[in-house]
């Protein structure tokens, strides 16, 4: 409809302006056709009497002037000349009347008649000197006072003619000026009316089409801002009261979404702060740009002992900055790296969990800091490395005593023995000697995990730190019969390492493939590219593996497989894993029927 309507309004413009435009022309056509026909008529008439006045005066003088002569005897000019005028000035005389339209002036056809009749009369006295016998001279002189007087009668009715349509013209140019001023006239009025149309028509285009517009537009900005409430008034049926209906139902549909939706959000919200309320340790949820945004009960109260209300904790911090800047968790496992936190004079050991949640596709990201109470465990852990260091160390000193002793027995430095007493003697010096070995691992074992044993870094070539080790290890193997290969990939970077504590993990796999090899079985030590960042260290043994189940657990503390026939106390590879830890490095076994066991450890290039 509203495009019918402006349809129409265009075609009333096009149909008033063509109008306007065809009445122009052909008005101003018909008014240069009437000039241009006036103008021919007139000026061929005044062209016609200026001649004829021009003619006849040289007419006049060349009879005048023969008449005049003396004597008896004159010449008159040819008769065929004064014919030929005759007939010359009689045809356009009679175009002149042709021309003179019907009714048009009976006054103009009045003057040529009269123009007719005296030049009529003027010739006739031309003709009778031709018919008559030679004049005297007295004679003559009357023929000349009538010739002159004709002629004064013709040229009087000449220039009679000659005012009438000198006036003809003066009045069809007045003519010619009112209607080009008409034409004006209906030009202004024809655009005025164009000019009243098209205000009209922008009038009712702004009414119909762009208030709405606007309004919609209006509406549609309120919409942007969530002012799902805002509507149009609906004033027409065309399409633009079409549009704001339709924006109407889309705004009913948009008010009835975000009631739903803030009613699932308030839903949502209750449960996260229950969930939270329930969460026992403090959580703190930060928007992206680190930002505190919620907090559970535990972590507003812990906020409030600490002083730090609306931030986090110091210490907390500083490493949720450090692992917001690097983009990455921050997840420990390690008591070692719980935070110390003095609480209303209560020592709290708070282990921080710190980790992104949300994704930027789905419209929210953040991080979540979560702070896990390990007191207990780190009591416990505490009271059990300072016992393990405790009676380690007071069982260490009568141990080397005993050790002296049977060292002297076995001297024979106090007498001689039998060859039982000997076997005895040599059984319990052995003993003492594994002993006082599980006695120095648990004590390096305690100080390991309390953080005192240090790691001092070095640059270190992998191929050198393997040839040293295999060239330390040759002598045990001689004695068993096995044989060690060795494999390093070539081109490998250094790494820095701690050598001796590197070396001390190696000679425990080493030990533990040579336990578990048979007499003539190969073992082999090897060192390659793991990745771009990694170099693993491993040894293969032809042992009979380790069981699937029991690969998980094979390095912790004190665990020794079921059926184990070798002797040890299960600690070597535990403290292998906390060398491997301190490192930054990764521990682990491949075992598998019938394939050699590989007991391997990754380290990474840039510590």
């Amino acid at each position: 409809m509203l495009k019918l309507k402006l349809l129409i309004g265009l075609l009333m413009i096009a149909a008033l302006l063509v109008a306007m435009s065809l009445f122009s022309i052909s008005l101003l056509q018909e008014h240069v056709a009437k000039i241009d026909r006036i103008l021919a008529r007139d000026f061929d008439a005044m062209e016609a009497v200026n001649e004829l006045q021009m003619f006849s005066g040289e007419l006049n003088a060349t009879y005048v002037s023969v008449l005049a002569k003396d004597g008896a005897e004159y010449q008159l000019p040819p008769r065929e000349e004064l014919q030929s005028l005759q007939q010359n000035y009689s045809k356009r005389l009679q175009h002149l009347r042709e021309n003179i339209e019907i009714g048009e002036n009976t006054q103009l056809d009045r003057s040529i008649e009269t123009l007719e009749q005296q030049l009529a009369a003027y010739f006739s006295l031309f003709e009778h000197l031709h018919e008559t016998p030679p004049l005297g001279l007295e004679q003559r002189f009357e023929k000349q006072a009538a010739i002159l007087q004709a002629n004064r009668t013709l040229q009087e009715a000449a220039d009679t003619l000659l005012t009438f349509y000198r006036n003809n013209l003066e009045a069809e140019s007045v003519d010619a000026v009112d209607t080009a001023r008409q034409s004006i006239r209906f030009l202004l009025v024809s655009m005025c009316a164009a000019l009243v149309l098209m205000a009209f028509l922008y009038f009712q285009l702004w009414r119909t089409v762009i208030l709405p517009v606007e309004g919609l537009t209006e509406s549609i900005r309120e919409v942007q801002r969530r002012n799902f409430e805002r509507t149009v008034p609906v004033k027409t049926r065309d399409e633009v009261g079409k549009v704001a209906q339709a924006f109407n139902d889309m705004s009913a549909e948009l008010r009835l979404l975000k009631r739903e939706t803030d009613r699932e959000l308030l839903k949502l919200n209750r449960e996260n702060r229950a969930i939270l309320a329930g969460f026992p340790h403090p959580a703190f949820i930060l928007d992206e740009r680190g930002a505190l945004s919620q907090a559970n009960p535990a972590a507003e109260k812990l906020m409030r002992d600490l002083n730090t209300e609306g931030r986090l904790p110091l210490k907390i911090g500083l490493r949720f900055e450090e692992a917001r800047r690097h983009g990455e968790n921050h997840l420990p496992d390690d008591l070692s790296e719980a935070m110390l936190f003095r609480v209303k004079e209560r020592e709290i050991w708070y282990l921080p969990r710190i980790f992104q949640i949300g994704e930027e596709d789905n419209g929210y990201s953040g991080w979540a800091v979560v702070l896990i109470d390990v007191s207990r465990f780190r009591w416990l852990d505490d009271m059990k490395s300072n016992l393990v260091g405790t009676v380690s160390h007071e069982i260490k000193t009568p141990l080397t005593s005993i050790r002296m002793v049977l060292h002297l027995l076995a001297e024979q430095k106090t007498g001689e023995l039998n060859s039982t007493q000997e076997r005895m003697v040599d059984s319990a010096h052995e003993d003492c000697e594994r002993l006082l070995e599980t006695l120095e691992n648990l004590l390096q074992l305690s100080r390991m995990e309390r953080g005192a044993s240090r790691l001092e870094r070095e640059p270190v070539e992998p191929a050198s730190l393997v040839e040293e080790v295999a060239r330390s290890f040759t002598p045990q193997l001689s004695n068993n019969g096995n044989s060690l290969v060795t494999d390093v990939e070539d081109g490998m970077p250094r790494i820095t390492v701690d050598p001796h504590q590197i070396s001390q993990v190696l000679n425990n796999f080493l030990s533990n493939a040579l336990k578990h090899s048979p007499s003539d079985g190969e073992i082999k030590l090897a060192a390659r590219r793991e990745g771009s960042e990694t170099i693993r260290f491993s040894v293969f043994d032809q042992g009979a593996g380790v069981p699937a189940e029991e690969q998980d657990r094979i390095f912790e503390r004190f665990y020794r497989a079921r059926g184990e026939k070798t002797k040890g106390s299960g600690i070597g590879l535990s403290i292998c894993r906390e060398i491997v830890h301190a490192h930054d490095g990764r521990i682990g076994v491949n075992s598998a029927p019938d394939q050699p066991t590989e007991f391997f450890f990754d380290l990474p290039l840039n510590p």
